[in-house]
């Protein structure tokens, strides 16, 4: 498989040695774990020390059960020497009150630990936000960007020279790419920018994963994590939302659709919002 070289990448390298906790928010499944690992992969090419940690798959590990705890097994681990540790924390929002561990942690260790975190939503650490004011630099993972969806289809000189400075560069290319470019901008609006879906080539495929995604996203995100009751609901909200993109989004008129109360559907809409389903 090739690898995309994510726009987000630059962003993350000119913040990497500052004391704040960088903080990479993007839905489920555009490539923040990756991301991540192509991080550590760099890091430790330049001899950095580096330490990958996958929150959610370690949610009964002692040494994520409060901060101290971390701390402790960090040097229990002899990773706490004059060398700054480089820890990254995938899926951040699984750790038990998430912003006051991040505080916690970073105020503690800062500045022999540099914090990387990852989340699939904003909304864990936004309960808790005034506990990282001023320690944190967010950074969002979109999903491809047509850009980065062309490195993976098109001439790389071309890719090299975007975004074109003037007009005439932009006519020289439509005159020689005019017709592909058209079919590849149908292809991404149709598909979209989940870099999976852009990896496969058969539709059918293509689809499978799209519904996968949703599913994992409802039964992890909206039941588990966020505690939505009213989750057919919700599932409806979004079915909806999906038909009427470029539309201006009635409150009222979904409200009475779903049958459920306005302040609902408000409350829907932001963590659509903040999982970043719906902007």
């Amino acid at each position: 498989m090739n690898l995309v070289k994510r726009n987000i990448l630059d962003k993350i390298y000119f913040w990497l040695e500052s004391p704040h906790i960088l903080v990479i928010h993007g839905a489920r499944r555009t490539g923040k774990t990756t991301l991540l690992h192509i991080l550590k992969s760099d890091l430790e090419a330049k001899g950095k020390k580096v330490v990958y940690l996958p929150v959610d798959q370690m949610l009964f590990e002692p040494c994520l059960k409060d901060p101290i705890s971390l701390g402790n097994w960090l040097k229990q681990e002899g990773l706490l020497s004059q060398r700054r540790l480089y820890l990254l924390l995938d899926e951040a929002g699984y750790l038990p009150n998430a912003g006051m561990f991040l505080k916690v942690l970073h105020d503690r260790l800062s500045p022999k630990v540099k914090l990387i975190v990852s989340g699939s939503s904003s909304l864990e650490l936004a309960k808790t936000r005034e506990f990282l004011t001023g320690r944190k630099i967010e950074l969002h993972l979109e999903r491809f960007s047509f850009l980065e969806f062309l490195s993976l289809r098109f001439p790389k000189p071309f890719v090299k020279q975007a975004p074109f400075s003037d007009l005439s560069e932009i006519k020289e290319i439509y005159e020689l790419y005019g017709q592909r470019l058209k079919e590849l901008f149908v292809e991404y609006i149709s598909w979209g920018g989940y870099p999976e879906v852009v990896f496969e080539e058969i539709p059918d495929k293509k689809q499978r994963i799209l519904r996968e995604i949703l599913s994992v996203y409802l039964e992890k995100d909206v039941s588990a994590f966020l505690k939505i009751r009213q989750v057919s609901a919700f599932n409806n909200l979004i079915r909806i939302l999906a038909s009427q993109i470029g539309s201006l989004v009635n409150k009222t008129e979904l409200s009475n659709t779903l049958g459920i109360r306005f302040e609902t559907i408000n409350s829907y809409l932001d963590i659509l919002k903040h999982t970043f389903i719906f902007s």
